[in-house]
């Protein structure tokens, strides 16, 4: 299942980002990728805000994994743009944690990747990005029809407001 949405400046990644945060489960697993400067790092930490977490979140290039525990579900934020295939650093461990598990970079680790995923494509797009999420897992596609959604929803109540 492959669904698609249009953003349009970094406010709105943001507020797609912490919509998805309010909604995640234990054990989810997100696959971020897209090239540098697409907003990866914008998008985890906005998932971030929308888990409550209270730490500063930044991203883990040069500590590969960073921790937060301070949200209502922890999460495990993994940068892999620096591993090469092969590194084990352990990384399915966190799977199995009663967390959400974010991985930048994963096509560096994909030999070690759980097999359900919630994949997020970043593409630029003019000024903006489109946001590609797609999953095979049934459990997944209700998250991203629901995250899906609701940011339309939104999207459509603040246009409405402006235009008021």
């Amino acid at each position: 299942m492959k669904q698609y949405l249009q953003i349009h400046s970094a406010e709105e990644m943001r507020k797609f980002g912490t919509l998805l945060g309010t909604i995640l489960q234990p054990q989810t697993t997100i696959l971020l990728s897209g090239d540098l400067g697409a907003g990866k790092t914008t998008l985890s930490q906005s998932i971030a805000k929308g888990l409550c977490v209270t730490e500063r979140v930044s991203s883990p290039t040069f500590t590969i994994v960073k921790e937060y525990e301070s949200g209502r579900l922890p999460l495990y934020h993994i940068d892999a743009y620096r591993l090469e295939s092969g590194d084990d650093i352990g990384i399915d461990e966190y799977f199995l944690l009663q967390g959400v598990t974010i991985i930048e970079w994963p096509s560096m680790i994909q030999e070690s990747l759980p097999e359900k995923v919630i994949e997020i494509e970043i593409f630029y797009q003019g000024d903006g990005r489109e946001i590609q999420l797609s999953t095979s897992d049934k459990r997944y596609e209700a998250i991203m029809q629901k995250i899906v959604k609701q940011y339309q929803q939104e999207m459509s109540d603040s246009f409405e407001k402006i235009n008021n």
